[in-house]
């Protein structure tokens, strides 16, 4: 098995990947002489999470306050019922726009608070801007920003020193994506998912591993998301008539009628429509279908292994069923400036 694990790692153009189990490394591969600080995207949030949970300690209950009860009083009364839980796992029913969008924003932070409802909270979409909110939450609540929150009270203690992070123009952390991190750090971050000891006298409690994992039958835990041992996607005709009867304009839809009918592998199946539709449809696509709570396709699932979160570009980061945690970083872009000067 481990020599697969290798062999799969080179052929992937990975350039770390890491294993262990109860605090020994089963897996230690990199493509360079040393593991790269690299750019973990949507991994991000987990950590975030991760940040969340170690601020408010044996406070879980937390999850369930309404944010304008305690944190965002200007949120009265449109947005009153949203709760901390609402906003880590997606489900605000606040508008969700695409990643440039958010990107141009000089204040993603602005950005969420000012965001249109679009449905009653609870139902699911996945969405990059509201998550954060987290950062703002933990800076109204702390007094310090949650970079630098994080910096002193997780990465200085399990010593993460080779980190960045990029800010927007106010200077805020974007807690969607954008944290850049070492393989061999993200592990000991994903270690305290599982051990009851914590790491380095970090101790998450057991209540916040609950709530991070996404206990079956959920799909969606804190800043997680259950993961199988594969997943196939079919494009089939009911689907497409929910995407025309949502509206989602037919130069995105008709392109994609050839992929009826065929099963693929998730990966694979992204990559084609992609491929179809070029990166501004796909994103379009993906923007409209998730505002409708549509579904992308009919995923056919294999068993469950266990829950985690992966990023843009092939960043992953897993925690088994059997208490096995593994990250899979894939360097992507030019290595970004130490500290949070990204």
């Amino acid at each position: 098995m481990y020599d697969q694990i290798i062999d799969l790692a080179a052929v992937t153009d990975s350039s770390s990947v890491l294993i262990s189990r109860n605090g020994q490394t089963l897996v230690d591969w990199r493509k360079a002489d040393d593991h790269q600080r690299i750019a973990i995207m949507s991994v991000t949030k987990l950590v975030v999470g991760i940040a969340v949970a170690l601020v408010f300690a044996e406070e879980v209950d937390v999850l369930d306050t309404p944010l304008a009860a305690r944190w965002i009083p200007e949120w009265r009364p449109e947005k009153s019922q949203i709760t901390l839980r609402h906003v880590l796992t997606h489900t605000t029913g606040i508008d969700a726009p695409p990643p440039p969008e958010i990107y141009a924003m000089p204040n993603v932070v602005r950005g969420a608070l000012e965001a249109s409802v679009v449905s009653p909270p609870g139902r699911f979409a996945y969405n990059n801007l509201v998550i954060n909110l987290a950062g703002e939450i933990v800076r109204r609540h702390t007094g310090v920003a949650l970079h630098e929150w994080i910096d002193r009270h997780l990465f200085a203690p399990l010593g993460i020193t080779d980190w960045g992070w990029r800010l927007d123009s106010a200077g805020n952390p974007h807690c969607f994506a954008d944290l850049a991190l070492r393989a061999d750090d993200l592990l000991k971050l994903g270690t305290l998912l599982v051990n009851e000891a914590g790491v380095e006298g970090v101790v998450l409690s057991e209540s916040w591993r609950r709530a991070i994992e996404p206990a079956p039958p959920r799909e969606v835990g804190v800043t997680s998301f259950a993961r199988y041992a594969w997943i196939r996607y079919e494009l089939t005709p009911p689907i497409v008539g929910r995407w025309r009867e949502a509206g989602i304009p037919d130069d995105l839809v008709d392109p994609l009628l050839t992929l009826i009918g065929t099963v693929l592998e998730e990966d694979d199946y992204l990559s084609n429509v992609q491929s179809i539709l070029g990166r501004d449809g796909y994103i379009r696509l993906m923007q409209l279908r998730n505002a409708s709570g549509l579904p992308l396709a009919q995923p056919t699932a294999g068993p469950r292994i266990g829950y985690g979160h992966d990023g843009d570009q092939g960043q992953h980061l897993v925690v088994f069923a059997n208490g096995c945690v593994a990250v899979r970083l894939r360097a992507w872009e030019p290595d970004p400036a130490p500290g949070t000067a990204w």
